[in-house]
């Protein structure tokens, strides 16, 4: 199980609770994750990064000067 759920939760980026299922387990991912979910920053922060992408919330500023000022 350790090799599948590692792979499903880094490589793959599935949610714990869907790997849950494979094993039978009906905690909802919470063994999944206490077990195997160690978070990665660098991931972590791409996923965020891609989520602020994704809603158009952040909008690129203009460099300093760039109006003429």
């Amino acid at each position: 199980m350790f090799g599948a759920a590692e792979a499903g939760l880094s490589g793959l980026e599935l949610p714990a609770h869907v790997i849950a299922e494979q094993p039978g387990h009906r905690d909802g991912g919470t063994l999944v994750t206490q077990l195997y979910g160690h978070p990665d920053a660098r991931r972590s922060r791409r996923k965020i990064h891609e989520g602020y992408q994704r809603s158009g919330a952040i909008k690129p500023r203009r460099a300093v000067g760039e109006d003429g000022a």
